[in-house]
């Protein structure tokens, strides 16, 4: 996936994460030169921080497919992602009582690897 999405260059230039050679700290890095350029060239210079921690539960599933056709994944490949993303259920447990199980319909997985690149295509 990654192979692919570099070699169209599909990911932004800011997406840090799962990018060769990038991390949190050459993101800051890089945001820092930002506001520092635009400070030495006489620019005001003025942030927005969102927190997203709940954007992963907001994405549907037909929302991302339909965007990774468009981006050009298909085939097999387009179904394996699929199937990662819609074959998954939510129950509640509590010590020995276990409720049913409820098909999720939308939301990235929180915490796999696949999750985090998937939602940074939306970037775009």
């Amino acid at each position: 996936m990654m192979n692919y999405l570099n070699k169209y260059s599909i990911i932004s230039s800011f997406q840090h994460v799962f990018c060769s050679g990038k991390s949190t700290q050459t993101a800051v890095c890089q945001f820092l030169e930002f506001i520092y350029l635009s400070l030495d060239s006489g620019l005001h210079v003025a942030g927005m921080f969102f927190n997203q921690s709940r954007a992963f539960d907001c994405l549907q599933f037909p929302f991302i497919q339909s965007k990774m056709y468009s981006i050009g994944f298909r085939g097999v490949f387009l179904d394996w992602i699929s199937s990662f993303l819609s074959l998954r259920h939510l129950f509640g447990e509590n010590k020995n009582h276990r409720s049913e199980n409820y098909p999720l319909s939308m939301g990235v997985p929180q915490g796999s690897a696949l999750g985090h690149l998937i939602f940074s295509l939306f970037e775009k």
